[in-house]
């Protein structure tokens, strides 16, 4: 698939408006994949409602961002996030859009919690003393990857998909192809991982 082609068929009244505007975000080097899925279902949900042209009505965006009986609330505002921002390009293109006004979701409060040295260093003689298992290796293995997510920043996801090509131990550089923000970065490794 190319970087601009699209995985779904867009379908529907605001096919073309829809289709432009991930190929907007695409030509800007978003990689686009999780919120083209979403407004390819906001394309098949628009069929159920007789929009005039170049419109989008409020009934269609009152309905579309409910929550689903078994959506959880952080997919919901990401679903709506990502629909927005489509709206805002909409608005620039000619289309009338009216916006209902929605309840803004309550955000919980997130206090991070700071280890101590200590308990850092017991986390990692529990990652050392990972008693072998037959037929796999990740006694060897836990002790690295929990070393490369903490030496070098690493989410888990990043550090789960990582392959040897990805890993230069002569330039000490990691390679992390297609993260969060859909482009690719290269992370220093650390003394402590490089001693590893």
């Amino acid at each position: 698939m190319s970087e601009l082609s699209l995985k779904h068929k867009i379908v529907g009244p605001l096919a073309d408006i829809i289709e432009s505007f991930i190929h907007f975000k695409r030509s800007q080097g978003n990689k686009y994949i999780i919120e083209e899925n979403t407004l390819y279902r906001f394309s098949l949900f628009s069929t159920r409602y007789n929009l005039p042209e170049k419109v989008i009505t409020k009934d269609l965006l009152i309905d579309w961002f409910k929550r689903r009986p078994t959506e959880k609330a952080i997919t919901q505002r990401s679903r709506r996030s990502t629909t927005y921002v489509f709206l805002c390009f909409a608005i620039d293109y000619g289309y009338k859009v009216d916006l209902p006004d929605l309840p803004r979701p309550p955000i919980k409060k997130y206090i991070p919690y700071i280890f101590t040295k200590e308990e850092m260093n017991r986390f990692f003689t529990a990652c050392d003393c990972i008693d072998p298992y037959h037929g796999t290796h990740r006694h060897e293995i836990i002790p690295v990857v929990f070393r490369l997510i903490y030496g070098c920043g690493l989410r888990a996801s990043e550090a789960a998909a990582l392959k040897l090509d990805d890993v230069d131990l002569k330039h000490e550089i990691i390679t992390i192809h297609e993260p969060k923000n859909g482009r690719d970065r290269y992370v220093p490794m650390s003394l402590t991982v490089q001693c590893r």
